[in-house]
């Protein structure tokens, strides 16, 4: 599979669950669970969102992704990982 496929579908995930949290905060800690800290649950939806740009880019503008976002794609799925 090309890295192209594997960060645009990593890009549509991390857009669709970095929005639901800002768009309906209520509907998602009923599927997740009580949070304590709003403003972390949204800092770290944010975040997503902008990852998920990143990761949509190039196939938007149909090219290759770069290194640098094939790495932040790895670093981004370890560290939401653990």
């Amino acid at each position: 599979m090309s890295h192209k496929i594997i960060v645009t579908v990593m890009g549509l995930y991390y857009l669709i669950t970095g929005l639901w949290p800002v768009v309906h905060l209520a509907s998602f800690e009923k599927f997740t669970g009580p949070k304590q800290n709003h403003w972390l649950v949204k800092t770290v939806s944010l975040m997503l969102i902008s990852s998920s740009v990143l990761f949509l880019n190039p196939m938007m503008m149909q090219h290759e992704p770069s290194q640098d976002i094939i790495l932040l794609a790895k670093l981004n799925a370890i560290s939401l990982f653990f």
